[in-house]
């Protein structure tokens, strides 16, 4: 039964569809011829390659270059898209709403003058690949109602009433038919780009895939931001006013541009375009200068505004285009890290090595004896190779320099090399490895120069960039020391002073009891400090590595004291099988701010405490010492009036 319905409703869809197409295509086809016969042209007005409007015995000729409109007369330069677009769209799809032949008013006594033919108030004549003959159209008075009025075509002889919309598209100026942009090329299209200011060195760069290199005159790596901003503000150049080739100042503009302030050339595909700029004429308090400019290869002069900032780049382009990070590489790519200093060949070598599971550990060679290994911090680690893929320059110092320069610079036995290892396999890079030189010339000169090796150019640099790679190994240790497994339960604690004579706390757990359950009668401010403290044991971390080794003294506020608390825990694994050994830690006095420092036998080393563990210690062991805030005198109750004893 659902099926015959299926079948049924299937049936009368196809027949619905049916009748829709036979009987509306027939409808639509009809409508298409309709609006075919009230087109007033026909293939004619279609790909156009030349324009002619006259109005007032002024004549405008456009022709047409590829997919572009240009002005060639009464000057040469490009035409406005929006406003060529307009009267091509008019010229295709203009319907009449009558039409009648030059014979036919003839016949019934009427002449050209009756529809203001005889003297046209405008002149349209174009040609197309079509019609190799011009099309002539004269447009004459409107009509005495209705808002429309009389088109001539003068090659059919035919008289068509039509709106007033291709009168209105045809009645622009020239003002309004040119184009006000210098520069047509897109910043996405060009290829290459060439600034020249005055008799200075040209700066040419170009386009290496994502990337801008330059190329004159030096071969170095461009500013990808700043060239594609350069250059979106070339783009962006309006003209301010065109300069009429009669005015008596016109000679002397175009003896200025045969020496121009810039010379700007951008290259796109298959074509280009070159700006030449003129000395200022005038300049406004926001900085903004006129100049006077002509295109090379036209003759029309025209004025342009230029920001203050877009002068000092061009000026400056040749080192405020250059890319000025010192290193090219992406920090995901890099396989191994080497730090050493040639100047210091005591201080040893430091390698940081990416395992294969994506961690980092750290290789230590001090000379006293094999290689060493530790895990190291993997935020650390990032933390380096962010900065030394944002280390940039402060100073172009030298390009090309001497070998006493290089010396000068103290580049002969630098302060600090770093080797970047990079994985061939996913590096874009060609060279498998980065090496940076970073020297201190001495001299009481506090600057710090740089060098890439296989490359002659010399940096200044932030001097914190020392700071920032060190040769100690301790910078770089993971920094989580103890990370207890789910499962592993805390069973004792106890916090003591370091000889054992006074106890702060110290507690077992019973079987099955819990370390809520052990702290519920603590006071409120002890039994979060307790419960801090307890979590901050499962996953122990340092704020910093002070020291690799664990001393019988420490030194806090440049004094050496012995330890003054001892803290002690006991772990059960996982399922309660055995008790482990118990965990010492021992913890000097509070050094103030954001310092407690603490050492661990076992891992034998010195750290100083994250901020949780320190206040979580700090309610423990001062807590009850604490007197609180002072007292502001200002609010002390009046003493009560009391009579001395004699």
């Amino acid at each position: 039964m659902r099926i015959k319905v299926t079948l049924a409703l299937v049936l009368a869809n196809i027949a619905l569809f049916a009748s829709i197409f036979f009987f509306d295509s027939g409808r639509i086809a009809k409508d298409q011829a309709q609006a075919t016969r009230n087109r007033v042209f026909g293939p004619e007005a279609a790909n156009l390659d030349t324009l002619s409007i006259t109005s007032q015995g002024a004549t405008l000729k456009l022709t047409r270059n590829g997919e572009t409109w240009s002005l060639h007369d009464p000057l040469e330069w490009p035409a406005n898209t929006f406003a060529v677009s307009r009267i091509l769209n008019e010229l295709q799809f203009l319907e009449h709403d009558t039409q009648f032949t030059v014979k036919e008013i003839e016949r019934n006594g009427r002449s050209l003058a009756d529809y203001g033919l005889a003297e046209p108030r405008l002149t349209l004549a174009f040609t197309s690949s079509a019609t190799p003959e011009p099309v002539t159209v004269e447009i004459g008075q409107d009509t005495a109602v209705g808002n429309r009025l009389y088109l001539l075509v003068v090659n059919t002889g035919r008289i068509h009433v039509v709106g007033r919309s291709l009168a209105d598209s045809l009645a622009l100026s020239l003002s309004t038919l040119r184009s006000d942009t210098v520069f047509t090329i897109p910043v996405f299209e060009v290829r290459s780009a060439t600034f020249q200011a005055g008799t200075g060195a040209r700066v040419r760069l170009r386009r290496d895939q994502n990337r801008w290199r330059l190329e004159a005159p030096i071969i170095a790596r461009a500013a990808k931001t700043e060239a594609e901003l350069v250059i979106n503000d070339l783009n962006s150049l309006r003209v301010a006013g065109f300069l009429d080739n009669d005015d008596p100042e016109a000679a002397r503009y175009r003896e200025e541009l045969t020496h121009p302030v810039f010379r700007l050339t951008l290259e796109g595909n298959n074509r280009r375009e070159t700006l030449l700029v003129g000395p200022a004429m005038a300049t406004n308090a926001d900085g903004v200068a006129r100049h006077i400019a002509q295109l090379e290869g036209r003759e029309q002069l025209f004025a342009i505004d230029l920001q203050a900032g877009l002068r000092e780049t061009l000026a400056g382009a040749q080192t405020a285009l250059r890319d000025k990070h010192i290193l090219d590489f992406d920090p995901v790519h890099v396989t191994a890290i080497n730090l050493s200093s040639p100047a210091q060949p005591g201080l040893g070598e430091l390698t940081l090595q990416r395992l294969d599971n994506g961690t980092w550990q750290i290789l230590r060679r001090d000379g006293d004896g094999g290689p060493r290994t530790q895990a190291a911090d993997p935020a650390l680690v990032d933390n380096l190779l962010k900065r030394l893929a944002l280390l940039k320059a402060v100073e172009f110092t030298s390009d090309a320099p001497a070998d006493a320069e290089i010396e000068n610079f103290g580049l002969k036995l630098p302060q600090r090399s770093v080797t970047l290892t990079l994985d061939p396999a996913s590096s874009p890079s060609p060279a498998s490895s980065l090496s940076l030189d970073l020297a201190l010339p001495g001299g009481g000169n506090p600057a710090v120069y740089a060098r890439v090796t296989g490359e002659t150019f010399v940096y200044r640099v932030s001097p914190e960039i020392l700071d920032n790679t060190p040769l100690s190994a301790r910078v770089f240790r993971e920094r989580l020391l103890r990370n207890l497994p789910a499962g592993t339960s805390i069973t004792s604690l106890a916090l003591k002073s370091a000889d054992g004579t006074q106890t702060i706390y110290d507690r077992t757990l019973a079987e099955n009891e819990t370390w809520d359950q052990a702290l519920v009668s603590e006071p409120l401010e002890r039994r979060k400090a307790l419960t801090t403290l307890i979590a901050q044991l499962r996953e122990l971390r340092a704020d910093s590595i002070i020291q690799e080794n664990f001393p019988d003294t420490v030194t806090v506020n440049g004094q050496n004291r012995p330890w003054a608390w001892r803290l002690d825990d006991t772990v059960i694994e996982a399922g309660g099988e055995g008790e482990t050994e118990p965990h010492s830690l021992f913890i000097a006095e509070r050094g103030g701010g954001g310092t407690q420092l603490i050492g661990s036998p076992r891992l034998n080393l010195v750290f100083n405490a994250p901020q949780p563990l320190i206040d979580s210690l700090w309610t423990l062991l001062y807590g009850p010492r604490d007197p609180g805030a002072p007292t502001d005198p200002e609010n002390k109750p009046e003493a009560t009036a009391t009579t001395p004893t004699p």
